[in-house]
């Protein structure tokens, strides 16, 4: 009771989450793409797996007669709701990225609230130098870990509007792939460099994705 308007806030934050990943979800929603849908049907393969299964551990989709060889864990979170709901799994998996979305976004949230408060009642110097309630800088850390976490997009938006500022026609192709292939392709090798709103944004259900509100 003491604590609503809080709980009001943080509940809000999760639903808004929640509900503007599944608006992009639902623009893109085809698991099956054998070009743009990176390793979705594997991880549909395995979700379908785990929910059919009678045994522990699952069957391998791919080969009859064994078992899945390969981590889990987080899909058999995902295949969990998925059987006590009793939707179709190619619809949970649609679900389960913008609630993986939605689940960081509140737990920064609240990691970061509490540590606001905290600092602001331990700390004197905190005291005298913050005039923001802790919310505000929860919602911030928030933003900058789950949205904002590479500035990437932000700097080629910014160049493609110089550039029409500067009297270029079109705006061009946005390249959401780039800033996740930051390092050269060239030997030693291939290095991804994914942060969280890429990886929710590709929506491959692996378990780095799945693990985000599961580590913080």
């Amino acid at each position: 009771r003491n604590n609503w308007q809080l709980i009001t806030i943080y509940e809000g934050i999760f639903l808004l989450s929640f509900m503007v990943f599944l608006g992009i979800r639902a623009m893109n929603p085809d698991l099956w793409h054998p070009f743009r849908g990176g390793e979705k049907p594997m991880d549909v393969a395995y979700l379908n797996a785990i929910v059919r299964s009678i045994f522990m551990p699952p069957y391998d989709p791919w080969f009859s007669g064994g078992v899945i060889n390969y981590y889990y864990y987080g899909q058999y979170v995902v295949g969990s709701l998925i059987k006590m709901s009793g939707i179709p799994t190619v619809i949970g998996y649609n679900l389960a990225i913008p609630l993986l979305f939605a689940l960081t976004v509140g737990i920064c949230f609240s990691l970061l609230y509490n540590l606001a408060a905290l600092s602001k009642r331990c700390l004197p110097v905190s005291r005298k130098l913050s005039t923001f309630p802790p919310y505000v800088a929860a919602i911030t850390g928030a933003c900058f870990v789950a949205i904002s976490a590479n500035l990437e997009g932000g700097l080629q938006v910014a160049r493609r509007l110089w550039s029409i500022i500067q009297g270029d026609s079109g705006f061009g192709r946005f390249d959401y792939w780039g800033a996740s292939r930051m390092m050269p392709p060239d030997p030693p090798g291939f290095e991804i460099t994914e942060f969280p709103f890429f990886s929710f944004l590709f929506a491959d259900l692996h378990a780095h994705v799945i693990a985000l509100p599961i580590v913080l």
